[in-house]
């Protein structure tokens, strides 16, 4: 799945959703661990999805609420406020809270960016003049989160193609609103990824100017799935279940 080109994973994601089970899982009677997570609806979600839809959670014995939230820090606060019992976050604000001593341990993989298949693109309107890095400079660019990955791998892009990363006037928008935020003026450009980076595509009016995560490099895992250390330690068979069913439904 992952590097995938993007027309075949909207198959893909398709023929998730027109499946109920998979055969071969038994659904016995084993008792069921309701657990609640959350991340931003991304392509990096997507085995998660297939593990509910597919009944692989359940295989594990486990009923798992998955929520959309607008970026990973707010993900992670959830994790830490208990409100969540596992979350899904870019490396960088997991990264940020070890470095605070939050207690977070890391219990699965959740992305790889592959630059031959990219899944993130710097968007423009369609009618905009910008053509290249270097003329969002003093423009306004949106991201998910001001302190996330893709703050960090838009100001790198930016710098590395003979802009200035400096003069960038950053402003936080969740990735479906970019396309009303683009056509309005709003904003000059952002950094969109899958799935609402093909609905845009989709929608037309925008075009891409570049990858924004080539910039970190060229493969590289840009997400986990994470919980406390101390729900990890009350709750080590649920996390080696949650982990074992993303590693399951990620293999499709």
């Amino acid at each position: 799945m992952i590097g995938t080109p993007i027309s075949r994973r909207r198959a893909l994601v398709s023929s998730a959703a027109a499946l109920a089970v998979l055969p071969g899982l038994p659904l016995g009677a084993q008792e069921m661990h309701h657990i609640r997570t959350g991340g931003v609806p991304e392509e990096s979600v997507i085995a998660a999805l297939w593990a509910k839809q597919s009944g692989i959670f359940r295989h594990y014995g486990l009923d798992v609420d998955i929520e959309s939230q607008r970026s990973g820090s707010v993900v992670a606060a959830a994790v830490a406020g208990g409100s969540y019992q596992i979350g899904k976050s870019s490396m960088i604000a997991l990264i940020v809270a070890h470095s605070k001593n939050i207690p977070f341990v890391l219990i699965a993989p959740a992305g790889m960016y592959i630059a031959a298949h990219p899944h993130i693109d710097m968007l423009v309107r369609a009618d905009s003049p910008y053509q290249k890095a270097s003329d969002l400079n003093g423009k306004v660019v949106a991201v998910s989160s001001l302190n996330d990955l893709y703050t960090v791998s838009t100001k790198a892009w930016v710098d590395d193609h003979g802009g200035d990363s400096s003069t960038l006037k950053l402003v936080e928008i969740p990735n479906d609103s970019v396309g009303p935020a683009l056509a309005t003026g709003r904003i000059d450009a952002a950094g969109v990824a899958t799935p609402q980076l093909q609905q845009d595509r989709d929608a037309g009016g925008v075009r891409s100017i570049g990858h924004p995560y080539d910039a970190i490099a060229p493969v590289f895992t840009f997400g986990a799935w994470f919980t406390t250390r101390d729900y990890l330690a009350k709750n080590r068979d649920i996390c080696t279940g949650f982990a074992r069913a993303i590693r399951d439904a990620s293999e499709y």
